[in-house]
């Protein structure tokens, strides 16, 4: 990815408007507020440092693990550093805790004097705190603190000073000794420079920010009494270096967790709120580029074809917006989080709408007013100008309005979880009196109704004073294509079922944008059951929720499904010839150890398939082998992911043969039968020494009675004895014996 053009539009709003103007106390912004991460320089950050530009970040911390094992490997510095400069942004350099006072100084030297990067901000350590760093306790980080602040700021007093880079809000264990404690980090050395300026932590495996906001309380009222001894210009400030949803999705407990949800971004617009509010010196999430695509310790903020996430987006938002105050707001909505600034070139107010089914119109005001026009959603923003505006905002989603001087709204921003799902960015509208295109939405016709899969043609036609750049097409607010020459059209090849709104926007070459009236498309299901036998390509399903396609170098090619996350499914109308047990061969890969599925008729859970060990990557395939017992007659199954990651190609049902002989047959032996409902044996002969097999127990009605898991035979034979269980009721049971070569049922009579 180079520069992601956000997409730049015009529109007329209406604002009521009144003129005046009042004093307003803010809160200042730290200019390094909006930041991140980078640990390695490989070819992807290369791409990526114009997009870290276009966005606005500030800071940029060369940390973790790995900036920690550099040592002196001052070229690995110097390629971050000018990268980071390329972004526009501030580097901040993380000094190994080993380091001797000389080590520390040969590292200053060599990028501020050397080669003259003068870098300003320093943090010292990584998460010492962790047991697989084992840097030491809070003493121990005493020691290594003041040893190489010291010999920092003998070379440049003028420096900042961070740490100590806890994994964690470690309170009892390193805040509180630190911090004006019995080893103390917040006093002077013997020249007169203090050791520490700013007192940094991290944060890990959140979905909301109640919990980060009551450690950053904490921590700002052990500020109280240790910046009492501090002169203005001096006092302690605090930042927040490393933060994400999680540090690894595999242990993900909610999709709205995964790095790369919608729900992400507006997280990570939250901590950056909260350190607007608390005045935090710098908040630089983890991290721009790394792990494998979407699944593990991917805590990127892009994809791996360097398209920008819900947390880029997000970020760029703010940063491309960002004032130099924090102003106080209100609002009446739980649901919704307003983060507002302000300086003399204006407003920002960011609105996230984290309800997920429900859209507001709102109205917004830029004081403490009376509302003119109230709506649902009320939002006060302490600007102190008299203005006032009305708007909506649907659900999951998020906007960034943008306010002149006087009160003007001149430009919006909207993005929401369909932009995020479709990979898409925000759209831009610049708010002007410019004539925007006309455009009219010419086909389909409304209500046209398709079959799922099937293709329907979307057209429009667009006019403009200037010169027509684009058109873009819409379902349900999403975009699904672009036309760039008339006429203007797409074919669009819905894979969900369902009724969908379409639409179009034009763009003209000056920043205008104009709206059609669409239509709406229904897309229905046509059920073509496949008959079994039968090998069906997973990407024949009839309905789906949640996955992608993608090329398969699989044997046979095609395409694959992928991107699988818990709570996705896919749908299959297949015909049953017969009741009878099945065999279903599925065709899997998995670069991760994650994966699983059911397959599922209706609520019933046939079998469960999982990956344990992964197959060492994404196109390397192994087939998964499961018996079934499946009704006659057509119906619906469903492979429902329970396991992320995992990809699957094709899905093969056929007849369950037995390939045990005659002969063995007759060695499933139940006695006695008809027997007591509280008392039998079954026993299996003719089979390999310590062979595992599985014997189950099922009613008239299928449903399973008992199950004994993984009985080992031994020397050819394998039973077990129900005995002083829970009574059974009387009846027929079907005894079901599975063993490597087969499955083999008999009928058990019990009475009373």
């Amino acid at each position: 990815m180079k520069l992601h053009h956000i997409r730049i539009c015009a529109l007329v709003i209406s604002i009521l408007v009144i003129s005046k103007t009042s004093e307003v106390k803010a809160q200042q912004i730290s200019p390094y507020l909006i930041g991140n991460n980078a640990w390695y320089d490989g070819a992807g950050l290369t791409g990526l440092w114009d997009d870290m530009a276009l966005a606005g970040f500030q800071s940029i911390r060369i940390g973790g693990s790995g900036a920690e094992g550099y040592q002196s490997n001052y070229a690995k510095y110097i390629s971050l550093i000018d990268g980071i400069r390329l972004a526009k942004a501030e580097p901040i350099v993380q000094v190994n805790h080993t380091f001797t006072a000389q080590q520390a100084i040969a590292l200053i030297t060599n990028l501020n004097i050397t080669n003259k990067k003068k870098i300003k901000l320093w943090s010292i350590s990584n998460e010492p705190d962790l047991p697989s760093n084992n840097f030491g306790d809070a003493n121990a980080v005493n020691t290594y603190i003041k040893r190489i602040s010291s010999a920092l700021k003998s070379v440049d007093s003028t420096i900042i000073l961070m740490g100590p880079e806890t994994s964690w809000y470690q309170n009892s264990a390193y805040m509180t000794p630190l911090i004006g404690g019995y080893a103390d980090i917040t006093g002077k050395d013997a020249a007169g420079h203090y050791y520490i300026d700013v007192v940094t932590f991290h944060k890990y495996v959140f979905t909301e920010i109640s919990g980060l906001e009551s450690d950053v309380n904490n921590l700002l009222s052990k500020f109280n009494i240790v910046n009492a001894k501090r002169p203005a210009g001096k006092k302690l400030s605090w930042g927040l270096t490393e933060f994400n949803t999680t540090y690894d999705n595999a242990i993900n407990t909610t999709p709205d967790q995964n790095v790369w949800s919608f729900h992400a971004g507006q997280l990570f617009a939250e901590v950056y709120g909260l350190g607007m509010r608390k005045s935090a010196f710098a908040m630089n999430a983890w991290s721009m580029f790394e792990g494998p695509d979407r699944s593990g310790t991917d805590l990127s903020l892009f994809d791996k074809d360097l398209k920008g996430r819900s947390t880029y987006y997000h970020c760029l938002m703010l940063g491309q917006n960002l004032k130099k105050n924090y102003v106080t707001t209100t609002d009446n909505n739980a649901n919704v989080v307003v983060i507002p600034m302000q300086d003399s070139t204006g407003v920002a107010v960011m609105i996230l709408n984290k309800d997920q089914t429900t859209s507001f119109d709102y109205t917004l005001r830029l004081d403490n007013g009376s509302y003119v026009l109230p709506k649902a959603l009320q939002i006060k923003v302490n600007a102190g100008i008299n203005d006032e505006i009305t708007g909506s905002i649907t659900k999951d989603a998020t906007q960034m309005l943008v306010f002149d001087a006087a009160g003007t709204l001149i430009k919006r921003y909207t993005y929401t979880s369909l932009d995020a799902d479709g990979r898409g960015e925000p759209l831009v509208e610049n708010i002007t009196g410019e004539p925007v295109p006309v455009v009219t939405f010419t086909q389909p016709a409304n209500e046209t109704k398709i079959i799922l899969k099937s293709s329907v043609t979307l057209a429009a036609e667009a006019t403009d004073n200037g010169t027509i750049q684009k058109v873009e097409f819409t379902a349900n607010g999403a975009l699904i294509g672009t036309a760039k020459t008339p006429p203007y059209s797409f074919n669009w090849t819905p894979t969900v079922a369902g009724t969908y709104s379409v639409s179009a926007r034009a763009f003209d070459n000056l920043g205008g944008v104009g709206f059609a009236v669409g239509s709406s498309v229904v897309v229905e299901k046509v059920y073509s059951y496949i008959p079994v036998p039968a090998t069906i390509e997973a990407e024949a399903y009839d309905g789906m929720f949640g996955i992608q396609l993608e090329t398969t170098t699989d044997t046979g090619g095609g395409q694959n499904i992928g991107y699988c996350d818990p709570g996705d499914w896919l749908d299959y109308t297949i015909n049953v010839p017969a009741d009878g047990q099945y065999t279903i061969d599925v065709r899997v890969a998995s670069l991760n150890k994650t994966g699983a599925f059911d397959l599922k008729t209706g609520t019933t859970v046939l079998a469960s398939y999982a990956l344990p060990n992964g197959t060492g990557g994404w196109q390397t395939w192994t087939t998964l082998s499961k018996t079934v017992s499946l009704k006659a007659g057509n119906q619906t199954l469903r492979l429902a992911i329970t396991g992320k990651d995992i990809n699957i190609n094709w899905m093969k049902i056929s007849s369950f043969t037995s390939s045990i002989s005659p002969q063995k047959l007759n060695q499933l032996q139940i006695f006695p039968n008809p027997c007591p409902t509280d008392h039998f044996s079954i026993q299996i002969s003719g089979l390999d020494d310590h062979e595992p097999v599985n014997i189950e127990c099922y009613n008239i009605s299928e449903q399973m009675v008992f199950a004994r898991k993984t009985v080992y035979s031994k020397e050819g034979l394998a039973g077990i004895t129900v005995s002083g269980e829970k009574k059974i009721n009387a009846g027929v049971y079907v005894i079901s014996v599975h063993s490597k070569t087969g499955t083999i049922n008999r009928k058990l009579i019990l009475k009373d």
